[in-house]
């Protein structure tokens, strides 16, 4: 029994772990949501004028971790930073 418990220490030490090179940060900006605004509403301020506002608006909901397109008036927002 010793001799598995060892063995199976062993293992667990042995093992490896890799870790992902860190990304660039992004500047972004904070921004109280006012009454109306939608996240195209938000993404068409700061996008560059050839830029895919659909890529603008998932860009805006990984920096927010927003499941959905839904905004409230009054909620703070991280918006990267004007492109345009």
């Amino acid at each position: 029994m010793a001799a598995f418990l060892l063995a199976g220490a062993g293992v667990l030490a042995t093992g490896s772990a890799h870790a992902g090179a860190p990304s660039a940060g992004i500047e972004v900006t904070r921004h109280v949501v006012e009454p109306g605004e939608s996240l195209w509403v938000l993404a068409r301020s700061v996008a560059h004028p050839r830029e895919d506002l659909r890529d603008v608006v998932a860009e805006i909901e990984r920096l927010n971790h927003l499941a959905g397109a839904g905004l409230r008036a009054g909620e703070v927002v991280l918006l990267p930073a004007s492109r345009g």
